[in-house]
């Protein structure tokens, strides 16, 4: 009988070890899968900051690339260029045989897209890329003193014979917006594209 009591005893002493080894084994695992977690949230963690490093590099290289571009093409558009004379585009040689016979092409000078004329008399005619005029500027002419009636538009030319008789434009000037008068008293007058005066200076 106290053998048996004495085995019940050695069994039940080796089921609580058991138990122990058991809960202490699973608290391991616990504890490790918990640390474990620890160091691939920290990992993620590093690795979505280093994303982000890289993310904020990339996209301050592009803007600094963006902004050397647009700097090279600023620094080309405002380079001036000389022209010879005899390269001038036809549409504006033909433009200048018609209105201005008697002088020559003394000077080319290309700002950007824009070309500046000078001719022999002194004259001074802009061109766009298009070979359109913008400005014709005879107010230092020794032979045209005054720009060609003929390009002046009808409505202008009516307004300036009834208020400003007998004075001669040395300038005109037009964009999309309006046309600019200088008369050869220094008066100008600015007109919408309507042709309606805006501005009187």
């Amino acid at each position: 009988m106290q053998t048996v009591q004495f085995l019940l005893l050695f069994i039940g002493i080796l089921e609580s070890k058991a138990d122990v080894d058991f809960s202490n084994r699973q608290h391991t695992i616990q504890f490790n899968i918990t640390l474990l977690n620890r160091q691939l949230k920290k990992k993620k963690i590093i690795v979505q900051q280093n994303d982000l490093t890289k993310m904020k590099h990339t996209k301050k290289t592009t803007v600094v690339t963006t902004l050397l571009t647009l700097l090279m093409l600023v620094t080309l558009s405002c380079r001036e260029q000389s022209i010879l004379p005899e390269n001038i585009d036809s549409t504006a040689a033909s433009f200048i045989h018609t209105y201005f016979p008697n002088a020559t092409v003394h000077l080319i000078i290309k700002k950007g897209y824009d070309y500046d004329v000078t001719l022999s008399d002194h004259t001074k005619i802009d061109f766009d890329r298009n070979m359109d005029w913008e400005e014709i500027d005879c107010t230092h002419s020794t032979y045209y003193t005054e720009v060609p009636s003929a390009l002046i538009p009808d409505k202008i030319f009516n307004y300036l014979q009834q208020y400003h008789e007998g004075r001669r434009v040395v300038k005109l000037s037009k964009s999309n917006k309006k046309w600019e008068v200088e008369l050869d008293n220094g008066l100008e007058i600015d007109f919408d594209k309507n042709m309606n005066v805006i501005e009187i200076d």
